[in-house]
């Protein structure tokens, strides 16, 4: 799916990178409904679109800067790291779970894991499985993984928290 939304907005002209994140950032500012498209308009473009995503994570207005911040985390730019662990421990914003899997795209450190390390004692089981599988997919080492079964029929999953849940 990721390579057909890059196929989709990847211009077959790739001279003037920055000039087309500029026009795409100041699209998303003015049509916020098309954030999720600009996204993967930004991904498409590359890191030269990071000056332009960069100005938008600090945007007022969510879909716009959860746009930059998602488009941020898919080109490795380590700075989204503060504006995503801020959307990840907010219990009240609708675009929680999104940003701690994007937290889980974000190449591997210390700061991104201790996050998703905490939100697994969160009281909402969707964030809890959220961050679950951020650390999963990350292979963090307090995940604990026993293949049962001669044939690896059932696969179980232990990793500390102040909330036990089986999922």
């Amino acid at each position: 799916r990721r390579v057909l939304f890059r196929t989709m907005n990847t211009p077959i002209f790739q001279a003037g990178g920055p000039a087309r994140a500029d026009a795409l950032r100041r699209w998303v500012m003015e049509n916020p409904v098309d954030a999720p498209s600009v996204a993967w308009g930004f991904v498409a473009i590359g890191k030269r679109a990071l000056p332009a995503i960069e100005k938008l994570y600090h945007y007022p207005e969510l879909a716009p800067r959860l746009a930059a911040l998602k488009a941020g985390a898919k080109l490795g730019d380590p700075l989204v790291l503060p504006d995503l662990e801020e959307i990840a421990r907010d219990d009240g914003n609708e675009f929680q779970e999104e940003a701690i899997l994007l937290l889980a795209d974000l190449p591997p450190n210390p700061r991104s894991l201790t996050i998703l390390r905490d939100l697994l004692n969160n009281q909402n089981r969707t964030i809890q499985i959220a961050a679950f599988e951020g650390l999963r997919k990350n292979n963090d080492p307090l995940i604990h993984k026993q293949i049962i079964g001669l044939n690896a029929k059932f696969v179980l999953y232990t990793v500390p928290s102040d909330r036990p849940m089986i999922y």
